[in-house]
């Protein structure tokens, strides 16, 4: 029945947009696969012909749909290194369409719905055997604008920058929040690329009230608001020197918490061309504002923020060798707040990106137990690909606090090992599975429990 359905869709479009379109076919490409976990398989052209004459109708060619439907399994024992324990399924479908109206306008539209189903009852910000819908893409772009390469995009829409260690998520998934499956803020985007050269200014807004987590080591909470967005970002990539960032953000927050926070970021990529590949990647960033916490806690007045962060990654890929292996090594370091001074030098994470294994949720467990303010991580990865539909990764992770939460229960936290295995056969299914395991050290134990946390995950879907 759904085939017959989809069928009738397809004449009808066939005849509409003979009678409305005479314009040179623009041809749909592949979208380029971001990294093992996010690929996205290439997108077929709705080819429709004439009865009569078997020509092609170019209106159609411009629509591309895309879909998916990914299933998450998840099971921990000893949640926050205590006795508990939890397992439920996360459940997201997406439906999208792009149109390209003209040569200079198009739009963009998809729905994700998300699910959870389980026991996930340790985890007091997931929403429970619910089922959530957002239109979360819902777009237009005006590009080539009096000739020139300016562009302007209006409505919900993903914004990313760097590799989203401050700028990638406008959306607080309260449903498949381990999947973290939607990302959009309601947004202006202004974008100018002569060159070399690409320059964003924009203005966003959260779609949900977003949740600051800057005092929930000590408060037990995150506190939840609207926080708006201006940005101005620069990129420039060279064949010799690599690519290079320089962005400058400001967030208004809604929140109790009030973290009105400019970040000014300098972000940097440069690949050796030489065998074996060295590739190093690093961002500093320096943070100015007011908010309302001190010392990890809320505070009854506004204090002065003043904050230095970042992360430095050193990666070296044999390429040429059989399995091709990898080896990464990476520091970051988000700063704590020293209670005896009059402001507060506390790393405000912003809207970092948490969909991919240590990146920016650093260790699949303690990326819910910490969440990029007073913390430094150490980690150390290991990677490589059996076949050519595999991949392999073994990363360890060490944790300190920054400043210390407790009196005398120190900065080391806890120290986790993530196995991560990655199968994609074609371009339309996917699966695979991890395993994880945490020890608390002083500072956790003081805060949590003294239990080793484990859990296990895999995942299965397909998309088109």
């Amino acid at each position: 029945m759904a085939k017959h359905k989809l069928n009738t869709v397809k004449v009808f479009l066939l005849y509409f947009s003979f009678f409305l379109s005479n314009h040179p076919s623009v041809s749909s490409s592949a979208e380029t696969k971001e990294d093992l976990l996010t690929f996205v398989s290439e997108t077929e052209k709705l080819i429709v012909l004439k009865a009569d004459d078997k020509k092609s109708v170019p209106w159609v060619e411009r629509i591309n749909f895309s879909g998916s439907l990914w299933e998450y399994f998840i099971y921990q024992k000893n949640n926050y290194f205590g006795t508990t324990q939890d397992r439920w399924l996360e459940s997201v479908g997406r439906l999208g369409m792009e149109m390209g109206l003209t040569d200079q306008l198009s739009v963009q539209l998809q729905g994700t719905g998300q699910a959870i189903n389980g026991d996930a009852d340790n985890y007091d910000l997931i929403l429970k055997d619910k089922l959530e819908f957002e239109l979360d893409l819902a777009n237009i772009t005006y590009k080539n604008i009096s000739g020139a390469p300016l562009s302007i995009t209006l409505g919900r829409q993903d914004l990313k920058f760097g590799d989203g260690f401050l700028i990638y998520d406008g959306y607080y998934d309260t449903v498949a929040l381990w999947l973290t499956p939607i990302t959009s803020f309601n947004a202006a985007k202004l974008n100018f690329s002569p060159g070399p050269f690409s320059f964003d200014l924009f203005y966003a807004e959260t779609i949900v009230d977003s949740q600051n987590f800057e005092a929930v080591l000590v408060d037990g909470v995150g506190f939840s608001g609207d926080r708006s967005l201006w940005g101005l970002n620069s990129n420039l990539k060279t064949k010799d020197l690599g690519e290079w960032d320089l962005g400058i953000f400001i967030v208004d927050d809604k929140s109790a918490i009030d973290s009105d926070t400019a970040a000014l970021s300098l972000r940097g990529t440069y690949q050796t061309q030489t065998n074996p590949t060295f590739t190093l990647t690093g961002e500093i960033v320096s943070e100015f504002g007011t908010t309302n916490a001190k010392n990890h806690s809320l505070s009854t007045t506004s204090q002065y923020r003043e904050a230095v962060g970042g992360h430095i990654d050193g990666t070296l890929s044999f390429n040429e060798v059989a399995f091709s292996p990898y080896l990464k090594a990476r520091y970051s370091h988000f700063p704590g707040d020293d209670p005896t001074t009059d402001v507060n030098e506390a790393f405000d994470p912003l809207f970092f990106k948490n969909d991919e294994f240590g990146t920016w949720g650093a260790g699949d467990i303690n990326s819910y137990n910490l969440s990029n303010t007073n913390e430094r991580v150490v980690m150390a990865e290991v990677g490589l690909y059996p076949t050519d539909t595999t991949m392999f990764r073994a990363q360890h992770y060490f944790f300190w606090l920054e400043k210390e939460v407790t009196a005398g229960a120190g900065k080391k936290w806890s120290e986790e090992l993530n196995l991560i295995f990655d199968w994609y056969p074609n371009d339309t299914f996917f699966a695979g599975a991890e395993f994880g395991w945490a020890r608390p050290l002083k500072a956790a134990k003081d805060l949590f429990g003294n239990r080793n946390t484990t859990e296990f995950v895999t995942w299965a879907g397909v998309q088109f």
